[in-house]
This record gives C-alpha cells, sequence and structure tokens, in this order.
C-alpha cells in the first residue's frame, strides 16, 4: 500500500502504508502482485461473496494496536483538574485558615479537614454545587446562612494543590508507575527524604521539567528522570483521598 485514503475502509481497519497482501481468505497472493489481487477481488465479488479475509505483512516501523505502549491520556489529566467534592459537617470546625482567596493556609492537627484529608495549598471553588466568586468572605457567609437554616452538612467542591519539587542530586527518592485503567502516573514509593518534603505515595506525578507527562508512556518518563538536567524539577497533584489506591 503506498497511500491510504481518507475515511476509507482500510483507514478504518487501521491499516498502514507500507503494508503488504500476502493472503485472501487463507490462500496465498501468487503471483503477490496487485493485478493478482484485482483479479482475485473480482472473481470474489463476482461469486456472491459479502467479505474476505485479508493477510498482511506489516511494515517493520508499524505498532499493531496490541503492541501499542500504554500512554498518560488527555482524560487522566482531565480527571486530576476536577474538584473535590466531600460533605462538611456543620456541627464541627473545618479547622482551615484560609488565605483571601479561599486557598488554605494551614490546616489544624486532628480536626475536620485534616480528617476528611484537605492539605495546604487546597482552594475551595464551589458550595452547595455553585461557584465561590468573592473568596473566603463568601465561603464564611454561606456557612453561617446555612447553619442559620438548620442544615446539618454542606457540600464543598475544593481544587487539590499542585506543586513542584526540586532535585538537586540523582538518584531521586521517589518513583512513580503508570496507572493505565486512570491514565496517570501515580508515585509508587517515596522514601523517608521525600515524604519530608511533602511527597506521598498515591500522589499524581504531572510533570517532569517542562515537559508535561500528558501522551508519556512510562519509559519516556524514565527517559525524562534520566536525562533532564540538575537541578530536576517534577511537579505533583494530589489525589483526592477517596480515589487513592
Amino acid at each position: 500500500a503506498d497511500r491510504i485514503g481518507e475515511r476509507s475502509q482500510a483507514e478504518s481497519l487501521g491499516v498502514p502504508p507500507g503494508a503488504c497482501v500476502e493472503a485472501i481468505d487463507g490462500s496465498v497472493l501468487d503471483p503477490r502482485s496487485t493485478a493478482e489481487l484485482v483479479r482475485r477481488f473480482k472473481a470474489m465479488k463476482e461469486a456472491g461473496k459479502q467479505s474476505i479475509m485479508l493477510s498482511m505483512r506489516l511494515p517493520p516501523h508499524v505498532v499493531t494496536m496490541e503492541e501499542r505502549v500504554p500512554q498518560a491520556t488527555p482524560e487522566g489529566s482531565a480527571s486530576l483538574r476536577s474538584l473535590w467534592r466531600f460533605n462538611l459537617d456543620l456541627s464541627k470546625p473545618l479547622g482551615v485558615f484560609f488565605d483571601k482567596e479561599c486557598v488554605a493556609e494551614r490546616v489544624g492537627e486532628a480536626s475536620q479537614a485534616a480528617e476528611l484529608g484537605m492539605h495546604p495549598g487546597a482552594r475551595v471553588l464551589e458550595v452547595a454545587g455553585e461557584p465561590l466568586t468573592e473568596g473566603t468572605d463568601e465561603l464564611v457567609r454561606r456557612i453561617g446562612a446555612a447553619k442559620k437554616a438548620g442544615l446539618n452538612s454542606l457540600s464543598l467542591g475544593v481544587l487539590l494543590p499542585e506543586f513542584v519539587v526540586s532535585f538537586d542530586d540523582r538518584p531521586l527518592p521517589v518513583s512513580a508507575a503508570l496507572d493505565i485503567a486512570r491514565g496517570i502516573f501515580l508515585v509508587r514509593e517515596a522514601s523517608p527524604a521525600a515524604v519530608e518534603r511533602g511527597i506521598e505515595v498515591g500522589m499524581a506525578v504531572t510533570a517532569v521539567g517542562d515537559e508535561a507527562l500528558e501522551g508519556c508512556s512510562a519509559g519516556d518518563m524514565q527517559r525524562l528522570l534520566d536525562v533532564a538536567a540538575l537541578p530536576l524539577r517534577v511537579t505533583f497533584r494530589r489525589v483526592p483521598p477517596a480515589e487513592k489506591h
């Protein structure tokens, strides 16, 4: 095949340029020529055949569907940017000190927020399914209004934080693996040194240096980790607690 027509049956079947037909319905194409292929097609159509089985030899550089290397996906990246939603128990304080933009600066130990899994850097963007547009002052007002209305709980939508850690030496004190089902890289191991810098097993790894990992295979990511210049900046993002594996 020299060229594959756009929107053709061959394109939809994944036939690449350079593929060579070797057999039709199990019968070897002999002589192996386009003229013989056309002659057989015509004979089968005249005989009333509705479909045929072609056996092809693929060019060396083509990777079949079965052999394609799994990669981090756009859907996986989008899932990390979605809001984490949880119900706030209005009978207890949340236990978070926010800045004016509703970004958590401190989370109290043993607080409701800590028990839920909130960390510094998390930003509240939604209250009861509606956008929060006026920052912390609006959050306080809406929580107060919910309490006055006699509600027991209130839904909050939170964007979990992304942060960058710079490493000066190799080997790195952290390793990650591709979660094929979810299409994202997750931290698999974190040494005590990594934990001290806020890295935890189950976090997502979204970039190495300036390279986003969407579309990367495990081998691609490892090459980035191995060859990128030091100090190496790696971007991590927290995963909603209920979704950690």
